[in-house]
């Protein structure tokens, strides 16, 4: 689900640490027993098959989200525009998670990581008064990296 900024907090920091707490078990749906089909706020960009005319609407892949995010992006503008996400169970996929990345250092997929979800939360989610908390969300990004790139060993 697209987290509310409390849910994206506790899970950004608690998740690394303690992968069942509340705030990553809502953003994961963890409770969801996924055998049944369902709208989603969005689904993974490992595996995501798209109709045209939902692309068409609301553009193409944003080339500023270069690793991570892009998938968030892409989706929050699909709901925007009134289209939904579904996820299927009739399909399965698995995804070799950080094959790509494997031989990056761990300080750099942090942090762009952290560009990533700071990039859709400035994006997307940072309107109103909200604006006054991307100061906030940066230096929040950048701690939580240090703090994982620690607990990795990666100091």
């Amino acid at each position: 689900m697209f987290p509310s900024i409390p849910d994206a907090v506790g899970h950004a920091f608690l998740g690394p640490f303690a992968p069942g707490n509340r705030f990553s078990r809502a953003y994961t749906l963890a409770d969801w027993d996924r055998t049944s089909a369902r709208v989603v706020d969005w689904v993974s960009m490992s595996c995501m098959l798209i109709r045209r005319a939902p692309l068409d609407e609301v553009g193409e892949l944003d080339e500023s989200f270069f690793l991570y995010g892009e998938e968030l992006d892409l989706c929050a503008r699909f709901e925007k525009a009134g289209w939904q996400v579904l996820f299927t169970p009739e399909v399965e996929v698995v995804h070799a998670v950080g094959v790509s990345t494997a031989q990056a250092d761990v300080r750099w997929k942090l942090r762009e990581h952290s560009r990533g979800v700071y990039r859709y939360f400035a994006k997307h989610r940072a309107r109103g008064w909200r604006r006054m908390l991307l100061p906030v969300a940066w230096v929040t990004l950048r701690v939580r990296a240090a703090v994982v790139a620690r607990r990795l060993g990666a100091s």
